[in-house]
């Protein structure tokens, strides 16, 4: 390794035009000295200054040896000994983030409980179905059913051809019947129901069936309790938005203009049941749903609501989501996502609507509530500047899992589940097992 005036130490490799062919270029190079090294290297120390210190820390006799600092083997190297990287020895900087986080870490007052749920999965209109899928191990990925024609029109798997607007894959996990909607159930016109979302019509219709499920009717959940009425708050993750894209596509005589907001999903759930806490749909990709409950729970704790409706949807509408995935190469080539697993090319896209009914678990108790499970923490970041916008931050993404233990006040060494994003890319799951090797590391070190 030599350190060049035209490097910053402090500035990102990809500030200099590296990518990720380079990147796995230069791995490969320096495997030729140090030995093996995790793929991930560059995108878990993006700049020339935190690539020396984990070469500091992990590979210290061999680093010393190519700055020629000749360090004694059985005497424990200072980064400050070695004069480029004197800027970065650890200092006062990660001492006062550890004091930080032991400040906070502390368990919270009160859990959140799930007391009614409900949902729709591809091959499973209801939980139990769900639920036996998962048992037998069910594969419930085919190819764009024929009730979406205009998705299916537009597949073109032809190796080397410009997709030109068409998909390369036409695999996916599909509701059925998405188009069916009981509206006098809800006293809304047949009018008015045709040109609504079906994002908006279908998550009504889960959060009444876990309303139902919890044992209550929305105004009995909303029932007053002493002085007040329980505020209930409805939060919703929602992505693909474009249903509102086949009125672009209608004839312009066609005036039938679809209703597309994201608003309305969540508005419309608290408008129909008479609910007077915040109401609000959010996209955070593919943390939407985690996000609306994190954000449920947030609520509940600080005394905002006394119960949320939280959940989310996510349906293929619109040829325009798979055009989209398709030009940025997130699918999958042959309809199988490979999580953690060797060759994977990508992921495949699935449908789903659920909710979940919160309350806090003192409350929960005291109202005689059936529990399914109980939510004792849960944390919220943003990766902010990796090597790509898309490419997720191991670092961060580990700095967020321990924030999510400690305020749970969990020992790590008692998690037996993790539910992962695995996206089956040889990028993005090489880098979030590094994030979680690298979170529950250090969490068991504090235990």
């Amino acid at each position: 390794l030599r350190i060049t005036a035209e490097f910053e130490t402090d500035k990102a490799f990809k500030d200099y035009g590296f990518d990720s062919v380079v990147m796995i270029e230069l791995i490969a190079l320096l495997e030729k000295t140090f030995g093996t090294l995790p793929k991930t290297l560059f995108f878990e120390y993006p700049t020339l200054g935190e690539l020396s210190e984990y070469f500091l820390e992990h590979h210290a006799e061999a680093f010393a040896r190519e700055l020629g600092a000749g360090v004694a083997e059985e005497e424990p190297i200072d980064i400050a000994d070695i004069a480029p990287f004197a800027p970065f020895a650890p200092s006062a900087r990660a001492s006062a983030f550890a004091a930080r986080r032991s400040a906070v870490a502390s368990p919270i007052d009160d859990a959140i409980a799930i007391v009614g749920l409900a949902g729709r999965y591809p091959q499973a209109e209801t939980l139990e179905a769900f639920w036996e899928n998962l048992r037998l191990g069910r594969d419930c990925i085919e190819t764009i059913p024929a009730e979406r024609p205009d998705i299916a029109a537009k597949f073109r798997f032809r190796p080397g051809e410009p997709l030109q607007a068409h998909s390369y894959a036409h695999w996916g996990g599909f509701l059925r019947d998405v188009d069916r909607f009981d509206a006098a159930f809800f006293n809304i016109s047949p009018k008015e129901a045709e040109i609504l979302d079906p994002n908006e019509r279908l998550f009504l219709e889960i959060a009444a069936h876990a309303i139902e499920d919890a044992g209550y009717t929305p105004d009995t959940l909303a029932a007053s309790r002493g002085t007040r009425e329980n505020p209930v708050g409805v939060y919703v993750g929602l992505m693909w938005g474009d249903y509102q894209l086949h009125g672009v596509d209608r004839p312009q005589d066609a005036w039938v203009v679809p209703h597309s907001c994201y608003w309305a999903v969540a508005n419309r759930v608290s408008y129909q049941f008479n609910f007077s806490g915040p109401s609000l749909t959010l996209d955070t990709a593919c943390s939407s749903s985690l996000t609306a409950i994190h954000l449920a729970c947030q609520a509940i704790r600080q005394g905002e609501i006394d119960v949320a409706i939280a959940g989310a949807s996510n349906l293929s509408l619109h040829p325009n989501k798979y055009n989209l995935l398709s030009d940025m190469h997130f699918l999958s080539n042959d309809g199988r996502c490979r999580a953690f697993g060797e060759g994977g090319t990508g992921y495949v896209p699935g449908e789903g609507v659920g909710a979940v009914v919160l309350k806090s678990l003192s409350k929960a108790r005291r109202d005689g509530d059936h529990i399914y499970g109980v939510i004792r923490g849960s944390a919220i970041n943003h990766g902010g500047k990796a090597s790509g916008f898309t490419v997720p931050n191991p670092k961060r993404q580990a700095a967020l899992i321990q924030e999510a233990l400690s305020t749970a006040g969990v020992d790590p060494r008692h998690i037996g589940y993790i539910e992962a994003h695995g996206t089956g890319t040889s990028l993005g799951d090489p880098i979030e097992i590094s994030a979680l090797t690298k979170a529950f590391g250090q969490s068991e070190r504090q235990y």
